[in-house]
């Protein structure tokens, strides 16, 4: 029973320190539109080691995870960007996505990307309503 409370501790501390990670690359993101690499790397990089301590089948979907999330979006970017002949999702989403795919595996990934977008929306209309897009 201890060891269950111990890692019940230790997981809401990870989810804890992950969040405020996550929350720091939020605010540097909005105020410069830039996922600076010293964040999203290393994130990247512990989730694969965490995911390393995962039964097999379960590692395999987090590494699939983390190279398809880096992929998916920076396909997308890329393609936006010919298209529009403007940047509109860059690298550093890429490899933020990729580290969500390393944290969550693959499978999570779909839930991950409506999340953010309709995530991005919202901040768009509220934007827009105050006046801020044009």
């Amino acid at each position: 029973m201890e060891t269950i409370h111990m890692q019940l501790r230790a997981d809401i501390l990870i989810d804890f320190i992950i969040g405020i990670w996550l929350l720091a690359i939020t605010i540097i993101d909005l105020k410069t539109l830039r996922i600076p690499d010293i964040l999203s790397l290393p994130l990247l990089v512990l989730g694969l080691v965490f995911a390393g301590f995962a039964a097999a089948p379960e590692f395999a979907g987090r590494l699939i995870g983390a190279g398809a999330g880096f992929l998916v979006l920076g396909l997308f970017g890329e393609l936006f960007f010919r298209l529009r002949r403007r940047e509109g999702l860059g690298l550093g989403d890429a490899k933020l996505f990729g580290a969500a795919g390393a944290w969550l595996g693959c499978q999570a990934l779909p839930r991950v990307l409506l999340v953010g977008a309709l995530g991005g929306l919202c901040w768009a209309l509220l934007r827009r309503h105050q006046g801020e897009l044009a």
